[in-house]
């Protein structure tokens, strides 16, 4: 790649980190790619982080919360990207620190839950093998698994329109008799005793 003036490395520079954040090591390896020497490339990140360019706190922790609230990872997944990013561990736990212990279980269980509605029927066992390695692949660890006991009845608002579903797909699709919506949620019961008693 044809070497970049540093005024102009510096201007591509600040540009990109106005439109989004970057963290410091993402930016270093564009001004290395535009072969910039070494005192460049130090001054030009100087200059970047002072004036607040750039702050890995800041993309840590926004880095963080989306990546927990929309990608649904748990803390030791994202703890992994983040030291692929060059983010310090220090920096690292300060960002997870934001994340609410009962917002994290709650994520836990639902994305359990999600998993556990494509899952085929089989031994509660195998079942419960195949959502703790989804929900380990997601970054959760052991500890939370075992402290949150999984709940693959919702409650409330969840539980309402789960049934107002399942009495339309009655009404609509299913020929003959079916179980009725209670005994579909005893029937859970039974089996969400069964796989938490493993």
């Amino acid at each position: 790649m044809k070497q970049i003036h540093p005024e102009k490395a510096l201007n591509l520079a600040a540009s990109l980190c106005s439109k989004k954040e970057y963290c410091s090591k993402a930016i270093r390896e564009k001004l290395q790619n535009w072969e910039l020497p070494e005192k460049d490339i130090s001054q030009i990140m100087d200059f970047l982080i002072r004036h607040q360019f750039i702050d890995d706190r800041r993309y840590a922790r926004i880095y963080a919360e989306d990546k927990f609230r929309f990608n649904h990872w748990g803390k030791q997944k994202i703890t992994r990207m983040l030291r692929q990013k060059g983010i310090p561990g220090e920096i690292i736990t300060e960002a997870l620190s934001g994340i609410a212990p009962a917002a994290y279980a709650e994520n836990c269980l639902e994305i359990l839950r999600q998993k556990l509605r494509t899952l085929p029927p089989e031994e509660p066992y195998k079942t419960k093998g195949k959502l703790m390695r989804f929900a380990l692949g997601k970054g959760f660890d052991y500890d939370t698994l075992r402290r949150s006991s999984l709940k693959i009845i919702p409650t409330g608002e969840i539980r309402d329109r789960w049934e107002t579903d399942y009495k339309s797909t009655v009404m609509n699709m299913v020929m003959g008799e079916a179980p009725t919506f209670d005994e579909i949620i005893a029937e859970l019961e039974v089996l969400n005793e069964k796989i938490n008693r493993m």
